[in-house]
C-alpha cells in the first residue's frame, strides 16, 4: 500500500517537469528523462527560487506637536438608551427541562415510603419501646409524689417562720470594698473595726458631757 502511493506521487512529479509550464522557467533544466527516484530527488533540490525580498527603509517622522494634532474634543458624548434585546422563542422548539427538583422530591417521597415500612416491620418492638418509657415515667411521678409527702408531714410551722426571721434579719453584707471584690471576711473584719471606732467616740462624747455637768455643778456651788 505504501509503496504504490510512493510510485504515484513520483509519477505525478515526472509528469510534471516534462510539462510546457515547468520546461519555460529558465530556473529549471532537466537533463534527460526522470527514470528513476533519486533523480526526481535531486531535481526538486536544485529547483529552488530565490526570492529577492525588498526590505522597505523606515520613514523619518517628525515630532508630534499640536498644530498637526489639531483641536481635541473633550465633550462628553451623548448616553444612548438602548432598548432590552427581546428574546424570541419559536413556538416550534422545546425548551429543556432539568428535573433536579424532581429528584430531590422523589428522594424524599421513598424516605417516607422506607420509614413507613420500617415502621410496619418493627411495630411491636417500637410499641414496647413506648410502653417501658411510659411505665418509667410513672413510677418517677409516683416516687416524687411520695417524698412531697413525707416533707409534708415532717413541716414545722414555728421552725419555718424562725428560719424566715433569721434570714430577714440577716446582715447583707457588700462584695466590694473600696471599689474593689474582696472575700467576705475582710469585708466583715473591715466593717467590724469600723463599728468599734464609732463606739469610742460615742463613749469619749458622752464621757466629755459628763465632765463639762460636773464643772458646772462645782462653779454653782463655790458661788453660793
Amino acid at each position: 500500500m505504501v509503496e504504490a502511493r510512493r510510485k504515484g506521487i513520483f509519477a505525478r512529479l515526472n509528469k510534471y517537469y516534462h510539462s510546457s509550464s515547468c520546461t519555460s522557467n529558465p530556473a529549471i533544466r532537466i537533463l534527460g528523462p526522470l527514470n528513476n527516484e533519486q533523480s526526481i530527488c535531486r531535481l526538486v533540490q536544485k529547483t529552488i527560487i530565490p526570492l529577492n525580498i525588498v526590505t522597505p527603509k523606515p520613514a523619518i517622522l517628525d515630532m508630534p506637536c499640536t498644530s498637526s494634532m489639531g483641536k481635541l474634543d473633550y465633550s462628553v458624548p451623548e448616553k444612548i438608551d438602548r432598548e432590552p434585546e427581546k428574546i424570541i422563542i419559536d413556538p416550534g422548539q422545546r425548551e429543556e427541562k432539568k428535573a433536579h427538583r424532581m429528584l430531590i422530591i422523589r428522594r424524599k417521597k421513598l424516605n417516607k415510603h422506607f420509614r413507613v415500612k420500617r415502621w410496619r416491620k418493627n411495630k411491636f418492638l417500637i410499641a414496647k419501646i413506648h410502653r417501658e418509657r411510659r411505665m418509667d415515667k410513672e413510677v418517677r411521678f409516683r416516687q416524687e409524689i411520695a417524698t412531697q409527702l413525707k416533707e409534708a408531714e415532717n413541716f414545722n410551722a414555728e421552725e419555718y417562720v424562725a428560719q424566715k426571721l433569721e434570714m430577714f434579719r440577716k446582715e447583707i453584707l457588700p462584695n466590694r470594698l473600696y471599689g474593689k471584690l474582696m472575700p467576705a471576711f475582710v469585708i466583715e473584719d473591715h466593717i467590724a473595726k469600723k463599728k468599734l471606732r464609732q463606739q469610742r467616740c460615742k463613749d469619749l462624747a458622752e464621757s466629755r458631757k459628763r465632765l463639762i455637768q460636773k464643772r458646772g455643778t462645782l462653779d454653782v456651788d463655790i458661788k453660793s
